[in-house]
């Protein structure tokens, strides 16, 4: 997060953010970064609400070596084992001098700025549909009742409440399914 060094995280979470609105169809609430001395000092938590919705550690200084499925047999690189916390591949904590040998042995590397914005995003996708509130589904059908009212009425009459839509919403993103539409909705 330091500026002097470009702060690529926060660059990272802004647009983890704004793909992530694109898109589930709503804008997500912003991103804070703080420290916490509750935490190690490699270590990292994403919350949402106050929880703990993802945790893990970075080592600064060093690559992660991740071992998707393609690295060859005795590939002889060495380093700290460890876990991709993103999608639980074998890992390894390397040197920055070894990143040509790692990726010619078939190894996926990443900063650690990278490993802890892939684990935010894997986090919030997987918990998005709580980030979608009754606001969010008033202004989302205000905006659609604009360009598409008849598609607004046959959808959402009088007897079906904000309340019961929002549930709606909420399941739909809960089961991977974005509000976004491929035709622009609002100009």
């Amino acid at each position: 997060v330091d500026t002097a060094q470009g702060a690529p995280l926060i660059t990272r979470i802004t647009g983890i953010r704004k793909q992530l609105s694109r898109d589930l169809g709503f804008v997500l609430p912003q991103f804070r970064i703080r420290d916490s001395l509750d935490l190690g000092a490699q270590d990292y938590a994403v919350l949402m609400g106050g929880v703990s919705i993802a945790r893990g550690a970075v080592r600064p200084g060093k690559l992660l070596a991740i071992d998707a499925g393609e690295v060859r047999p005795g590939h002889g690189l060495s380093g700290e084992t460890t876990r991709d916390p993103s999608f639980d591949c074998p890992a390894l904590w390397i040197a920055p001098a070894a990143r040509d040998h790692a990726i010619a042995e078939g190894f996926l590397v990443v900063d650690p700025s990278t490993v802890i914005a892939t684990h935010a995003n894997q986090a919030l996708l997987a918990e998005a549909h709580q980030l979608l509130g009754p606001d969010d589904v008033r202004e989302w059908v205000e905006g659609l009742k604009a360009h598409a009212p008849a598609l607004v009425e046959a959808v959402h009459p009088d007897p079906l409440p904000l309340a019961a839509l929002t549930r709606i919403l909420r399941t739909l993103v809960a089961d991977g399914i974005g509000l976004a539409h491929p035709q622009p909705l609002f100009t």
